[in-house]
Formats: structure tokens, sequence, C-alpha cells
């Protein structure tokens, strides 16, 4: 992986804390890993953890919500 330039998006719901172990292991295999997280994630798992982990400041996005016509 080394060499690869990869975004992990990271949404609300269990799965955030799974993305925490992805973004370490992709790390760990020489990946320069960036995350983009949903306001929402930020209440299961911290922008300050995977800013640790990926080594790069996170994004933080809200949510668009859009009404069905």
């Amino acid at each position: 992986m080394k060499g690869k330039h990869i975004i992990v998006g990271v949404s609300a719901g269990i799965a955030a804390y799974k993305a925490i172990e992805v973004v370490s292991r992709l790390r760990k295999a020489g990946a320069e890993v960036k995350v983009v997280m949903t306001k929402n994630a930020t209440h299961i798992a911290t922008p300050m953890t995977f800013g640790e982990i990926s080594g790069h400041p996170v994004a933080v996005r809200s949510e668009e919500h859009t009404s069905e016509l």
C-alpha cells in the first residue's frame, strides 16, 4: 500500500468503530489516509481519534437533508 492515497468516509453507525481499525491497518501498510466524517459520526467516534491514527486533520461535514417530492 506504500504510496497509495486513500480517503475514508465515516458516517454514523456502528461501522464507525470498525473504520478506526481500517484506517490503522492502512497506515501500517504504508498508505497515506485522510478521513472525512459526517457530523453525526462524531457522536460515535471522535475526529481526534481518526486524526491521531491517520496523521492528518479530519474533515467534518454536516449532512444535507433533502425532501422527497
